[in-house]
């Protein structure tokens, strides 16, 4: 079993794992891209589209963000983060349509058994 399906399972993981860690790396360096660039750069906002599990066509994250997997994490359309969104998706995050979330939000979805 691969360790990112024992995440799923509810079993012991070892995050430690390249396989995990190749994943986790890839949210890292694009949230890092995406926090230092200028919020007006039409470039910026795709970069989300990189590395997330799905999201509507009409969201907005002010900045900064901080994903842990970011492929656990779907969102549906008319989503808006404000600033400091910070998402632990060691398990799977669904976020519906029409959410809007104010400063310094965290979801928490770790499954450790």
């Amino acid at each position: 079993m691969e360790e990112e399906e024992k995440i799923f399972a509810g079993k012991m993981f070892d995050p430690r794992k390249k396989e995990l860690k190749a994943i986790k790396h890839k949210a890292h360096l694009a949230c890092q891209r995406y926090n230092t660039m200028n919020e007006f750069d039409p470039d910026r906002l795709p970069i989300i589209r990189e590395f997330i599990g799905s999201i509507g066509n009409t969201y907005y994250f002010q900045g900064p963000v901080q994903f842990n997997y970011g492929c656990h994490t779907f969102i549906g359309e008319n989503f808006f983060a404000n600033f400091n969104l910070m998402i632990m998706d060691d398990a799977r995050i669904y976020i519906g349509d029409n959410v809007c979330f104010g400063p310094n939000v965290s979801l928490m979805a770790t499954s450790h058994p």
